[in-house]
C-alpha cells in the first residue's frame, strides 16, 4: 500500500477565457510545485467537478499523471 507523505501541495484548475481547460498553465503550474513535494493530486471534490467534461477531466488526470513521472513522484 503507499501511504502520502510529505508535502503534497493542492491543485487548482485554469481556465481559458472561454471557460475551457487551459492545459498549458496547468502543466506549469503542476511541474512548478514538484519540486519538494511527494506528490500530486488531482481537483477531486472541488468546484471543478462541475466546470470540466468528462473528456477535460481525463486530459487532467493525463497531464498530471505525466507531471508526476517526470518528477519521479506519486500521483
Amino acid at each position: 500500500m503507499l501511504l502520502p507523505e510529505g508535502l503534497i501541495p493542492g491543485s487548482y484548475t485554469p481556465f481559458t477565457a472561454d471557460f475551457k481547460l487551459n492545459e498549458k498553465v496547468l502543466r506549469e503550474e503542476l511541474e512548478r510545485v514538484t519540486s519538494g513535494s511527494g506528490g500530486l493530486h488531482g481537483p477531486a471534490g472541488h468546484s471543478e467537478f462541475a466546470s470540466l467534461t468528462f473528456d477535460e477531466w481525463k486530459v487532467w488526470t493525463d497531464i498530471m499523471i505525466d507531471v508526476a513521472k517526470k518528477a519521479k513522484i506519486p500521483a
